[in-house]
């Protein structure tokens, strides 16, 4: 269904409404003698603008979602909204010709004028009815696609569900892992709060932290380290091999011997330190 084309459809109807209700309307209350006629006239084109009016609003909140329906439906709609156009033009053309003076108007209405309102109603009343049977089966269309969206939905957060349930128990292992090797690592690392329980991002970032500290704390800043090299001292280099050592014996659990879950985080724990490694050996 192309939404686009019905919503210009309505358009196109809904501005010749505006003009044939009003001209209409002063017919009614101008002459007497067709008052009757020309009021079910206007109720009709009332009922069929207010039907537009929804199908064109419908049409309109559909935006890019593709619904799909029997391709009749379309066909049928843009039909009905075309011909009921072309109804109001002709009834336009008619009351400009004939509705402007009180004589031209009564000797339309004895000879033909009465007939062919008759005739537009009758036409307008099958339209509308076209019309009114598109909308229920728009409508209709409408609520199956968003029933099928929910559904989606809820397969797609009960997924969501079950895979954040299993990272909270890898979570859970992960930190299960680290303080089984608590009593290994160096004496500084002891200081990490592991019993609030963290994820394994803040442990990288405590981890980080540590590491951090202890070259802050032994070699100073990156100025202190480029004078060090230049001088007689221990050259960083082999302070900074001794360290890597010291944080790899501190990690040092066979991976082969973890589930593949916590072999996947151990594993992120090396890429957190590894580079840091390597930025001190380049120095």
């Amino acid at each position: 269904m192309d939404p686009l084309s019905i919503t210009a459809g309505c358009i196109g109807l809904l501005e010749f409404a505006a003009k044939c209700i009003p001209a209409t309307m002063k017919l009614v209350r101008e002459f007497r003698e067709a008052r009757e006629q020309l009021t079910a006239l206007q109720e009709q084109m009332e009922t069929l603008r207010r039907v537009v009016d929804l199908i064109k609003y419908e049409c309109e909140g559909m935006g890019d979602t593709i619904i799909t329906m029997k391709s009749s439906v379309p066909a049928l709609t843009s039909d009905a909204l075309e011909n009921c156009k072309s109804i109001m033009e002709q009834m336009s053309n008619t009351i400009s010709k004939h509705g402007s003076s009180h004589t031209a108007f009564a000797t339309w209405w004895v000879g033909i004028g009465k007939e062919e309102v008759e005739k537009w109603s009758r036409k307008l009343e099958q339209h509308k009815s076209t019309l009114v049977i598109a909308l229920e089966y728009i409508e209709i269309s409408i609520s199956k696609q968003t029933k099928a969206d929910t559904t989606i939905l809820r397969s797609d957060t009960t997924v969501i569900k079950t895979e954040l349930r299993e990272n909270h128990q890898a979570t859970k292992e992960i930190l299960a892992l680290i303080k089984a090797q608590h009593p290994e690592l160096p004496t500084d690392l002891k200081e990490l709060n592991l019993d609030d329980g963290l994820d394994e991002e803040k442990v990288l970032e405590q981890i980080d932290s540590y590491a951090d500290k202890a070259v802050e704390a032994q070699y100073g800043s990156k100025r202190a380290l480029k004078k060090e090299n230049s001088g007689t001292s221990t050259p960083p280099r082999e302070h900074t091999a001794l360290f890597a050592k010291e944080l790899d014996s501190a990690f040092s659990v066979s991976t082969k011997q973890l589930s593949p879950t916590i072999a996947y985080y151990t594993a992120g724990y090396e890429a957190q330190i590894k580079p840091f490694e390597l930025q001190l050996l380049q120095v």
